[in-house]
């Protein structure tokens, strides 16, 4: 198996940066229900595409979890968004790895999802910043280490 791993970052004013594409996917929650991305709308948002094959997506976890403890009072929302057709196996792999914000799973169209968020060759991990007025103020594909999300989130919560 073939592991991408392409790391870039960009800013706000490129290509891609219209987060509408996110706010009209079709998500679930860990119960199978469905879930309007809109309730995020308005709010920075921490956005995090991993699978469970995935372990540099893994290593993201602790990092993402800090993020979301560190800023929770300040409004931002982190979304751990699992690419698999399985929510009950998404599931049971957020219990044991203790993730402690939101997660929900895209199980189809997730590659056209990808793409139209910026990311063209549709690797994982891949990581947005979005900012309160719905602009995607950072993107990552490749793992994102503390330094990364720091800027991220610093950009989102202006």
């Amino acid at each position: 198996m073939l592991l991408l791993c392409i790391c870039t970052a960009a800013k706000a004013g490129q290509e891609g940066d219209s987060s509408e594409a996110l706010f009209r996917a079709a998500v679930l929650d860990l119960s199978s229900r469905q879930v309007s991305m809109e309730q995020f709308r308005g709010d920075p948002i921490l956005v995090s595409f991993w699978a469970r094959w995935c372990a540099p997506c893994r290593d993201e976890f602790p990092e993402l979890q800090r993020q979301a403890s560190l800023h929770r009072k300040d409004g931002l929302r982190v979304l751990g968004v699992a690419l698999d057709d399985r929510t009950d196996a998404v599931k049971d792999f957020a219990r044991a790895y203790e993730i402690g914000y939101t997660v929900l799973v895209v199980a189809s169209g997730n590659t056209e999802l990808l793409q139209a968020l910026g990311n063209a060759p549709a690797g994982l991990p891949f990581t947005l910043a979005i900012d309160r007025h719905g602009r995607i103020v950072g993107r990552r594909l490749g793992v994102s280490r503390r330094s990364d999300l720091d800027a991220f989130v610093a950009e989102a919560l202006k």
